[in-house]
């Protein structure tokens, strides 16, 4: 009990100002209540009057334990996001059409190369077939980007092939053919996740294709 604010409010007051920081309770009217409704409100721990001075000071080594990690995790996140856009930037300024296939050969990340090669917006193709944009033709190949019996086998095996891809502005029933058609030559490669018992799963197909 303190004039103007008792320690709920000043512990309100003072997460207001920074949430991360670190407080510790300490109170003579201590209950079972008292300490979940601090711990609640986002206190770090909660000591009852009166105390072992060791009791106070493992509390108070564990709370900056606890912040220097907040700060580490936060460095940690500040480089990965900074990465993420590095990276995002790199795919989506690529002249190079970079895309991932599920296990049923169906989109499921497409760089915007294919809007400015192609003419297909993003969201257009996202869980599409792969084959809804490439020649009758190259059906056939198209099988073999997923066969999963193949890449359990040889995990890190690659495959070079050539497809022609549908242009979205083009008209594929009058005029030149091969101007309604990019001729792409594919590179892929597996994308494997953890799996239980230190085994990994296959989980589609990352592919690079570059016009030809």
């Amino acid at each position: 009990n303190m004039p103007g604010k008792n320690g709920y409010e000043v512990l309100e007051y003072i997460l207001g100002i920074d949430p991360e920081v670190i407080i510790i309770m300490i109170t003579g009217y201590a209950s079972v209540e008292s300490a979940i409704r601090s711990l609640r409100m986002g206190a770090w721990d909660y000591l009852k009057k009166p105390f072992e001075y060791a009791d106070l000071l493992k509390t108070v080594q564990n709370g900056l334990a606890q912040k220097r990690l907040i700060d580490h995790n936060r460095t940690v996140s500040a480089r990965l996001e900074a990465s993420e856009r590095q990276y995002e930037y790199m795919v989506n300024n690529s002249p190079d059409l970079i895309f991932t296939l599920d296990e049923q050969g169906c989109f499921t990340f497409v760089n915007k190369q294919f809007e400015t090669l192609l003419g297909f917006p993003r969201e257009e193709l996202i869980g599409t077939s792969f084959e809804h944009i490439i020649h009758k033709g190259d059906l056939s190949k198209s099988k073999s980007l997923i066969e999963i019996d193949k890449y359990q086998q040889q995990v890190k095996d690659t495959q070079d092939m050539h497809f022609r891809f549908k242009k979205a502005d083009r008209l594929t029933g009058g005029g030149d053919p091969l101007d309604a058609f990019a001729f792409m030559e594919l590179k892929s490669a597996p994308i494997h996740t953890p799996a239980a018992q230190d085994q990994e799963e296959f989980n589609g197909v990352y592919v690079v294709a570059r016009d030809v």
